[in-house]
């Protein structure tokens, strides 16, 4: 088991002298554009799905914009790229273990991995309805992804313990009867030959509010992801947690949203500083990036963690949207009774406004609908997808002109908790495309 000690800015990697040159010839090369003009373009890029035919078009708007020499002083781009990783990497880690340490949340430490390989086919919850019909078309949506039915994935499991004084942050009072000791389980796929280095975003996922021991191993979302994404040569290091609350539903009672964001945050400097170097020996080099994908209420989730991770992307599939009141009510009885509080109730929800925040600071977002969601209503999605156009024009004049923006929207025309090529597709192509490096 290893411990994962506070980060601290005096953990800042070191920087040598051939860093330090490259930095005078980037202070060099900024000084001799002053004196030049520059164009930056901001591109919308939708995706859609046809009734007919799963289809997936650019639509590009592009805004042309006189680039500053504040902007061009101020980009990190001028930089080299191992550089920026690792000051972007310290950031976050400190702005973590910060918002940690202000939810009572310390003494992280982390079990020895277990790994187990699995047919894609063979990760489905036992318990659901129907399970062999959802097999069949689990099937063939690997078939019509060009991959094997018997195709297999490699997942990792780590037990993560800490402790949390529960009597502070967000939550003071909530939760009395919580035990001081907490864990979660952190996974990760593990690809299967050796990656293309530099070339694999890291992906964190937030599931929905099932109640299901192992969520994550019994799913088969993210191993079809993990799958598809290799045979493409789309590299992704794919992470995710069991949420605490998930195994019952009397220990659900025990945790609300807020828990969840807190969850992402415990998994982050485990996944950094655990999980990336092992993909780092297996020819798989982290870029840098963090994208934030949830599912349902981990699309909530997703949205109020972005506030501290800043990720470089959202993937939002099938995004619910609590009230406020909701965000530290305990699941159950009395997360029931915020959602009836009123008919549209969740139009409060601070999920659009961490979302709505994130996209005026210039980050990039695509969200997913399902046609027939029997379980998150269109108006929801709708909401989201409003936070787009009122965002454009801040977003052209406030960010990094020398950056690239994307901001899509996928359908597909199936339910809630089907599985459809096109979203696959589209979630690999948004996540490792280039327009998403910051």
């Amino acid at each position: 088991m290893s411990v994962l000690t506070p980060f601290a800015s005096s953990k800042r990697p070191a920087i040598t002298n051939s860093t330090m040159t490259n930095l005078r010839i980037s202070s060099l090369l900024k000084a001799i554009l002053f004196s030049l003009s520059s164009d930056c373009s901001l591109e919308l890029v939708g995706y859609y799905t046809t009734k007919s035919k799963d289809t997936n078009v650019g639509i590009r708007h592009v805004v042309t914009l006189p680039g500053t020499f504040y902007n061009m002083l101020m980009s990190e781009n001028f930089a080299p790229p191992e550089v920026q990783t690792a000051e972007r990497t310290t950031e976050l880690l400190e702005r973590v273990t910060q918002d940690l340490e202000s939810r009572g949340i310390s003494h992280i430490e982390v079990d020895t991995a277990s790994t187990v390989e699995n047919p894609v086919l063979l990760m489905m919850n036992e318990q659901a309805k129907n399970v062999e019909g959802r097999r069949r078309d689990v099937g063939n949506v690997l078939e019509m992804l060009g991959l094997e039915k018997d195709v297999t994935v490699k997942v990792q499991t780590r037990r993560v313990d800490f402790k949390e004084d529960v009597k502070i942050g967000p939550e003071a009072g909530q939760f009395p009867d919580r035990p001081e000791s907490q864990h979660l389980d952190v996974y990760n796929f593990m690809p299967s030959g050796v990656g293309k280095p530099g070339s694999a975003p890291l992906v964190i996922y937030s599931h929905g509010g099932s109640i299901r021991p192992g969520f994550n191993a019994t799913s088969p979302f993210l191993a079809a992801i993990e799958a598809y994404s290799q045979k493409a040569g789309k590299g992704m290091i794919i992470a995710a947690v069991d949420h605490r609350g998930s195994k019952s539903q009397k220990e659900k009672e025990n945790y609300c949203l807020e828990d969840r964001v807190a969850d992402l945050e415990v998994a982050l400097p485990v996944i950094i500083r655990e999980i990336i170097p092992e993909y780092a020996v297996r020819g798989v080099s982290w870029n840098g990036e963090v994208i934030l994908m949830g599912n349902s209420m981990g699309g909530h989730v997703a949205c109020l963690a972005s506030e501290v991770i800043r990720p470089t992307a959202l993937i939002l599939d099938a995004p619910a949207a609590y009230p406020l009141e909701a965000q530290n009510a305990p699941f159950g009885p009395k997360l029931t009774a915020a959602l009836k509080s009123g008919p549209d109730a969740w139009t409060n929800s601070p999920a659009f406004d961490a979302y709505r925040h994130y996209l005026e600071i210039g980050g990039n977002a695509m969200v997913v609908e399902a046609l027939e969601d029997n379980i998150i209503p269109h108006a929801v999605t709708q909401t989201y997808l409003r936070a787009v156009p009122e965002n454009f024009r801040r977003i052209t004049e406030s960010v990094d002109p020398m950056r690239h923006y994307s901001l899509a929207y996928v359908t597909y025309p199936t339910g809630h908790e089907d599985i459809y090529e096109g979203e696959l597709r589209a979630i690999v192509d948004f996540a490792t495309s280039s327009k998403n490096q910051s």
